[in-house]
């Protein structure tokens, strides 16, 4: 972050891995294809919450520097896609539209508790 290179990032500890790529997704609308090499299973792999896992974005030609940082504090690095496209893709898993996912995602509680009461709740927060 202090070099300047990190576009964005999200730690994977509230709904885990798939809540933070949509997540991140959102802001932009910007899609993302990931892939990973696991023998975890789908479920762990997704939704295991783990705060000291974090996921960033940087631009491709700062890779060696943003790696060489890792490096040197001891933090694991792995590279597990792009960025791009309307989409949010993890290969063999998971495949859906961005503004789909973000439509469910903005919609939950006020189809939970109702659209009076969420907004109510949303107006008493200072």
């Amino acid at each position: 972050m202090r070099a300047g290179l990190v576009k964005a990032a999200h730690d994977c500890s509230d709904g885990g891995l798939a809540v933070t790529l949509a997540e991140m997704c959102f802001g932009k609308d910007v899609g993302c294809r990931v892939a990973f090499k696991t023998q975890l299973r789908a479920d762990a792999l997704l939704f295991a919450e783990d705060a000291s896992r974090i996921v960033i974005s940087y631009l491709p030609p700062d890779r060696p520097r943003v790696e060489a940082i890792c490096k040197a504090a001891g933090a694991p690095l792995d590279e597990i896609g792009q960025t791009g496209g309307a989409s949010l893709i993890v290969e063999g898993l998971l495949e859906a539209r961005v503004a789909d996912l973000k439509a469910a995602w903005s919609s939950a509680i006020p189809r939970l508790v109702g659209e009076g009461i969420h907004q109510a709740a949303l107006e008493s927060v200072p």
